[in-house]
């Protein structure tokens, strides 16, 4: 089978320390066996920011799993993430991201 991953962020900046996100996303499969929606989810998370290489994540993130039989499992999935470097000279600033 195939399949082909999706998805949508949408970040909003409030002030220099919090970032809102929105995202939404889904995984389509095609295949001799089963074609549709394998996967759907959503959710939102909000960062703080602590300095320009340090920050906390949280999020929670809603879903519908396809059982392939014509049923959905619902799951939520709570994310925490926290970003702590430790060298002193950055060459690069790090991403603020949120993977689902």
């Amino acid at each position: 089978s195939q399949g082909m991953r999706y998805g949508i962020f949408v970040n909003h900046l409030f002030n220099e320390h919090w970032v809102g996100s929105f995202l939404a996303g889904g995984l389509y499969e095609w295949g001799e066996s089963f074609t549709g929606f394998l996967g759907l989810r959503t959710g939102f998370a909000a960062a703080y920011i602590f300095n320009e290489v340090h920050s906390l994540n949280i999020g929670w993130f809603y879903g519908l799993i396809n059982d392939k039989q014509g049923g959905w499992t619902h799951i939520g999935i709570p994310s925490f993430q926290l970003i702590i470097n430790i060298r002193k000279k950055y060459k690069y600033q790090p991403a603020k991201y949120i993977n689902f």
